[in-house]
Formats: C-alpha cells, sequence, structure tokens
C-alpha cells in the first residue's frame, strides 16, 4: 500500500495571511495576529508533494485557490448551520467531478 498526496499545484499555494483573508470573505470575523517574532522559525509556507499524485494516476488539480476556499468555508457554514457534514461532502464531490468534466 501506498500514500498519495492530493492538493494544489505550486501556483496554488498561498501563505498563510493570505488563506486567513480569503476565509474572512465568505464568513466574516476578525483574527489577530498572535504569532511571536523571537519564537523559533516556522516555515511560511508549506507544500504538499503531488506529484506522485501526477505522475502515478495522471491526477491534477481542478479547483483554484478561490473556488477551493469557497467551497471549503461553505462546508463549514453549512455543517455550523445544521447541514449533514456527509451530504455537504456528496455535494462537493459531485461539483467537483462536473468541473473535472467540463475540463476535459
Amino acid at each position: 500500500m501506498t500514500a498519495f498526496n492530493f492538493g494544489p499545484s505550486l501556483e496554488g499555494n498561498r501563505t498563510v495571511v493570505e488563506l486567513i483573508k480569503a476565509v474572512l470573505g465568505h464568513w466574516p470575523g476578525e483574527w489577530v495576529d498572535l504569532s511571536d517574532p523571537s519564537a523559533p522559525h516556522e516555515a511560511s509556507r508549506l507544500h504538499l508533494q503531488i506529484d506522485k499524485a501526477h505522475h502515478q494516476l495522471g491526477w491534477q488539480p481542478r479547483w483554484d485557490f478561490a473556488t477551493t476556499v469557497a467551497r471549503t468555508v461553505g462546508w463549514y457554514c453549512a455543517v455550523h448551520e445544521g447541514a449533514n457534514p456527509l451530504d455537504c461532502c456528496l455535494a462537493d464531490l459531485e461539483a467537483y467531478q462536473e468541473q473535472s468534466a467540463h475540463a476535459h
């Protein structure tokens, strides 16, 4: 058995601050940067290596950053408001498959 990473292309990677700002565009709120400049360094960007999925499975991401954030935040909002999590997952999978079908 082997594991695969599925995630954004290199062009889809963003910083944590960019992600937070994008999320707040879909689910309003506030955030405060409490990072400690004297704390040990942590990478400003973490990248999933999707090469294996691309080369062995022919997989590539179909949603861009904005769509991915909108769908992810939409899932959390819907579940927070009482929607069934499985139904939300199935709706996202269906939307992703429709996007994939139109991309070919």
